[in-house]
């Protein structure tokens, strides 16, 4: 099995480091690469910064299937570019918020996304429109008024943050699992399971990254990808990719 992930940015990272720290969620035997955008944006935060990522997006969900990945994952809670590249490709193509959402929802009966400005907060719920999910499986949205740029770099308090709103969503709005909002929330998402079992809060919390290895992996080896009914392919025509010359 060999997955493609994308990292829907361009930023400036430590590819190896992220590697190494990725590998602990794929299943043993699977291969998997990382890439970064050539166009885009250093963070995705706005609708804008989900147009600007789009078209290199496509365009390495393109070539992931050109150079023989069994499937996609789009790194990124907006699922920028999914939709779209299930009709570009004959792989499965995942993005992090749906399958994040549907294996909450195993789990537990209120949910609580956690993200990092309030700005992302009518994404979220539109995209909860398009799953057709009743509003009452949800407490309001929470947020820890941190860039996502600053995330890693600031990773204690970013912990600390997420950690005293998961607290609120708990004993405030009765919440009964806590869904990470963002993909690089990764990088804390172990500490905060401890920090809340610690604190007595013995509830689920599902990091976004881990939940779409997951579901790809389980599709690939079902042998499943996207319906050509829902999904149909591209009629022929010329096209241009962004950038190309």
């Amino acid at each position: 099995m060999k997955i493609k992930v994308i990292y829907p940015t361009m930023e400036d990272l430590d590819m190896q480091a992220e590697r190494d720290f990725m590998s602990k969620y794929f299943s043993k035997g699977t291969e998997f690469d990382i890439q970064l955008l050539d166009y885009g944006s250093i963070s995705v935060e706005s609708e804008y910064d989900v147009s600007m990522a789009t078209p290199d997006i496509l365009k390495k969900i393109k070539e992931a299937e050109e150079n023989g990945y069994d499937g996609v994952i789009v790194s990124a809670f907006d699922e920028i570019a999914v939709r779209a590249g299930r009709e570009l490709v004959d792989i499965p193509v995942i993005g992090s918020f749906d399958a994040t959402i549907l294996t909450a929802l195993g789990l537990a009966d209120k949910l609580c996304i956690i993200s990092y400005f309030e700005e992302v907060i009518p994404q979220f719920e539109m995209r909860l429109r398009v799953l057709a999910l009743s509003p009452d499986k949800f407490t309001p949205i929470r947020v820890v008024h941190m860039l996502v740029e600053e995330i890693i770099p600031q990773k204690e308090k970013a912990l600390q943050r997420l950690f005293e709103e998961s607290v609120k969503a708990i004993e405030e709005d009765k919440a009964q699992c806590i869904i990470l909002g963002n993909t690089e929330m990764t990088i804390v998402a172990e500490e905060l399971d401890e920090k809340l079992k610690d604190a007595g809060y013995d509830i689920p919390l599902v990091d976004p990254n881990f939940a779409a290895i997951q579901m790809l992996e389980s599709y690939i080896r079902m042998g499943l990808k996207q319906s050509r009914i829902t999904y149909a392919p591209l009629r022929e025509k010329k096209l241009k990719w962004y950038g190309d010359d």
